[in-house]
């Protein structure tokens, strides 16, 4: 069901390297708006199921104490409960869907619906919904699932999501392959924030910047894209201020940043390391290989370092 997150038992959130690198660069870019916002007076609108790791993170960098997490599975609600990290967290028992309408406010809000479904019609109005709501100079994250379906359920399965569109277009399975499926994600969350978006310009003023185009895997393949809100007419003192196009991971077209966590042991990683961020990379220590150098010397500094220790 959208706005669902999956039951805990299946993903572990804090130990995919991915996840855990595409975190750390939105939370640098988020940072970008400490320029010409106070980022502690943010409120945080998440999906924090029982692990809470970015409300951990987004809390720890700035000091935010308003923070909502939403919970569609009553089941879970004791759990998540018990769990939160810190007591500015609010669990919320309702899905994204119901949740929209009462998350309206004039506060600056970062809201990340991250989803493990497939994306579908009742996702994108919730992507509408949400630019509707917030205030500007908010952020909103969406993350996706991004995997295509099984040969042969390809088309049918899109029709159940998306009714008849784009019917001319989908008409087999090569025509929602990987590359495809992920180009067309893209599309539809990007026209559904524009449309959303050019109704606010016309009656608040309201314009949107994309700031981040993430794909990544950690076993399925998911895409994530990133948008500020803000008013027509702070637009040259907000890209003057926060050079968001200073970070070589920023994307603001259709044009993804690929999130490839090269298999590196300790001892290659410190190699590298050893090199960054000016030395030569193209020839690489030991038997690092060259396209494993050039991955890592773009994600070093999120990179994670997993140890096993006894708490």
């Amino acid at each position: 069901m959208s706005g669902l997150a999956p039951e805990p038992r299946e993903i572990d959130y804090r130990i995919r390297p991915a996840k855990n690198v595409e975190r750390k660069m939105l939370l640098e870019i988020c940072s970008r708006m400490g320029a010409v916002e106070d980022m502690s007076s943010y409120r945080y609108v998440g999906m924090g199921s029982i692990y809470f790791v970015d409300f951990s993170l987004f809390h720890r960098a700035f000091g935010i104490d308003s923070m909502i997490s939403l919970e569609g599975r009553e089941g879970l609600m004791e759990r998540c409960e018990w769990n939160r990290p810190f007591d500015c967290i609010e669990v919320r028992p309702t899905s994204v869907e119901a949740a929209l309408a009462e998350l309206r406010s004039e506060v600056p809000t970062i809201m990340w619906l991250d989803y493990e479904d497939k994306l579908d019609a009742p996702i994108l109005s919730q992507l509408t919904e949400a630019c509707e709501v917030l205030a500007p100079r908010s952020i909103l994250i969406v993350t996706i699932n991004a995997s295509p379906d099984a040969l042969g359920s390809r088309v049918r399965n899109f029709h159940r999501r998306f009714g008849r569109r784009d019917a001319g277009i989908v008409r087999t399975d090569e025509d929602l392959g990987k590359v495809k499926l992920r180009e067309l994600n893209y599309r539809y969350m990007q026209r559904a924030v524009d449309e959303a978006v050019t109704t606010r310009a016309i009656r608040d003023g309201i314009a949107q910047r994309q700031l981040a185009h993430f794909t990544y895997r950690d076993g399925a393949d998911m895409l994530t894209v990133a948008w500020l809100l803000y008013r027509d007419d702070e637009a040259g003192q907000i890209e003057d201020s926060c050079g968001f196009d200073n970070l070589p991971f920023v994307r603001d077209g259709d044009d993804p940043f690929d999130i490839a966590v090269p298999k590196l042991t300790y001892r290659e990683r410190l190699a590298l390391d050893r090199l960054l961020p000016e030395g030569d990379i193209d020839h690489p220590p030991g038997s690092i290989s060259p396209d494993d150098a050039k991955a890592y010397s773009l994600l070093y500094r999120q990179m994670p370092v997993y140890v096993d220790a006894v708490i």
